[in-house]
């Protein structure tokens, strides 16, 4: 245990919990789900982030209602959710950490229709008929019926939550959620008792958590996820985020309060890309830290233990909330404690593995840890030593070179790493040179400081052919050797003015007042180029073959480039991007 992070690796009480630290594994979509049950690669994520140190595990997105369906999430009212909680539960409390289980409706962000069985064609609901802005479904203005079904669904959901032996219950008011849609002017335009001003806009969202209350018990902690600000001129603002607060706290229902912010019309805001400074949320929590006396959480790009510390020391929160960091790394938390600050692995924010798969439908990842979602096969239990060490060849110093070369050392073998260039990293180092995309040497320094602390040979600027292989003469020879641009069948594309994004990025060369931009990936290559032209007051005809510009990069980090791409320059003077949509060959 290190004194340097006092605060950080400090015990605190939630209600009547007992948390043996301040970090929390924030809830979020995985996509595990099996039939919207919980599946056994759900009980091996969570175990792998108990085991890692952290103290509370917020299990995500748990649906109260077959009208509330986003993705491939579980249907915590169906009881069929008890006995996966219970093995998850029990996992994690064997290695001293306590669970929670958020639960949500969706309002007018669901999609119609889903049911246990298949699409039924049932509307959306909300509070007023106000379609969400990426949703575009138009929802129906809950009636009655619609307010007592759905207040039996979070009853219901509380009761298998409590069966199943989780410690709490975190009721969903932020960015996605039905309920933070009825505190909302924006989207809450009812003229009943359940809209005009605050308190009647807050009335359904209270009686919806004294009804979880009163089915979890007093044993139960009961914390709310509370949206701080929504960013749209007719929309909920801190002052009343702060009212909200307050009225939750005098009814005495709430042990545990999580800051957060934004809705999917400030998507950067609600899932930050790599461009959205660290720490940049900390100023909500703050906000909602000094309008209340029980517990805080603060959220937003938080990496580093000794930012989250320095949050904690200056009195903004009371517990540190990490989701991609702990997706990144799990043993976050343990290398802390050991005062391993150097062995952690930072998360880049390039959102590639996480919310970039989320927003498809498919199940998370992460760039730099292979092992999330697979921990059965490839978690920390799982690297044993070799039966019989290997002389390990590795060509190739970028990523996938290292990785390897820090597994095959791990368990025993023999490993000499060969990279042609001058130094390790491979395409990251283009990457890094990229607008706002500087993260991306995280990447590096973890894997680069941990070769070297393992028995790895490194031989730098040899570029690896026959004879060197016959020199060493391995058992295994991993070819790293990464990839080449693609060369587009383009009359014309060997002349000089012609060049890949690599030789634009590294070399800068001098381009002219004009260049176009040929894209026929639509994920981040082009966009970085753009960005790096429009920088340097250059136009920029960006051709596709493609439906759309950009269509590979996720929505959130995609909204946060094209406010970059259409601000002002350096010079003050807008930037003029020209997007050209053919589905036939640049000639």
């Amino acid at each position: 245990m290190t004194d340097e992070f006092r605060f950080l690796t400090s015990p605190i009480h939630v209600g009547s919990l007992e948390l043996k630290n301040r970090m929390v594994f924030l809830p979020h979509l995985v996509q595990y789900a099996d039939d919207h049950v919980p599946s056994e690669r759900e009980m091996y994520y969570y175990e792998e982030r108990a085991r890692g140190g952290v103290s509370l595990i917020i299990y995500g997105s748990m649906t109260i209602s077959a009208s509330s369906n986003l993705c491939r999430d579980c249907f915590a009212f169906d009881e069929k959710v008890i006995p996966g909680f219970r093995s998850i539960a029990e996992r994690v409390h064997k290695h001293g950490a306590r669970i929670f289980a958020q639960i949500i409706h969706y309002g007018n962000q669901s999609l119609p229709g889903i049911t246990l069985e298949n699409y039924d064609w049932k509307p959306v609901v909300a509070p007023s008929a106000v379609p969400d802005p990426l949703m575009k479904e138009m929802p129906k203005e809950m009636e009655e019926q619609d307010f007592i079904a759905i207040k039996r669904g979070y009853c219901d959901a509380a009761r298998n939550i409590k069966a199943a032996g989780l410690d709490g219950i975190e009721v969903n008011m932020g960015h996605a959620s039905l309920l933070r849609q009825f505190l909302s002017p924006h989207t809450n335009r009812r003229k009943d008792k359940y809209g005009g001003d605050l308190e009647n806009r807050l009335r359904y969202p209270l009686e919806i958590v004294e009804a979880v209350k009163a089915e979890a018990g007093n044993e139960m902690a009961i914390a709310v996820r509370l949206c701080m600000d929504e960013f749209l001129p007719d929309g909920l603002t801190m002052d009343e985020a702060k009212e909200v607060a307050k009225r939750l706290e005098s009814a005495g229902l709430v042990d545990l309060l999580i800051a957060d912010m934004g809705t999917y019309t400030s998507p950067h805001i609600m899932d930050p890309p790599m461009a959205v400074p660290l720490g940049y949320a900390v100023y909500a929590s703050a906000e909602l830290k000094r309008a209340v006396e029980i517990p805080v959480v603060a959220f937003g790009r938080i990496t580093d233990p000794h930012q989250a510390e320095k949050i904690l020391e200056d009195g903004h929160a009371d517990l540190i909330g990490m989701a991609r960091q702990l997706i990144c790394d799990p043993d976050f938390p343990r290398k802390v404690e050991q005062g391993r600050i150097e062995d952690i692995r930072t998360c880049m924010g390039c959102n590639q593995g996480c919310f970039g798969r989320c927003w498809r439908n498919l199940p998370v990842t992460c760039t730099q840890n292979p092992a999330a979602g697979r921990e059965k096969t490839l978690g920390n239990e799982t690297l044993k030593p070799a039966g019989k060490s290997k002389k390990v060849l590795i060509v190739g110093g970028g990523p996938g070179g290292m990785k390897a070369a820090e597994v095959a050392a791990r368990r025993g073998h023999r490993v000499t790493l060969y990279e042609k260039g001058e130094e390790l990293g491979g395409k990251v180092l283009v990457f890094m040179k990229s607008p706002k995309r500087e993260n991306f040497g995280e990447c590096i320094r973890y894997l680069k400081g941990q070769i070297e602390k393992l028995p790895v040979k490194i031989v730098l600027g040899h570029e690896v052919d026959k004879e060197t292989i016959k020199s060493i003469s391995p058992d295994v020879v991993v070819l790293a050797c990464g990839a080449v641009p693609d060369q587009p069948p383009i009359a014309g594309v060997n002349q000089p003015q012609v060049m890949t994004v690599t030789n634009l990025l590294i070399n800068k060369p001098e381009v002219g007042a004009n260049a176009v931009i040929y894209d026929t990936e639509g994920f981040w290559t082009a966009a970085n180029a753009a960005q790096f032209l429009l920088e340097r007051a250059v136009n920029v005809r960006l051709v596709t073959p493609n439906p759309s510009v950009g269509m590979q990069i996720d929505y959130p980090a995609m909204f946060a480039l094209n406010i970059d791409l259409f601000s002002k320059n350096s010079n003050g003077r807008p930037h003029r991007s020209y997007v050209l949509l053919t589905d036939y060959p640049l000639r």
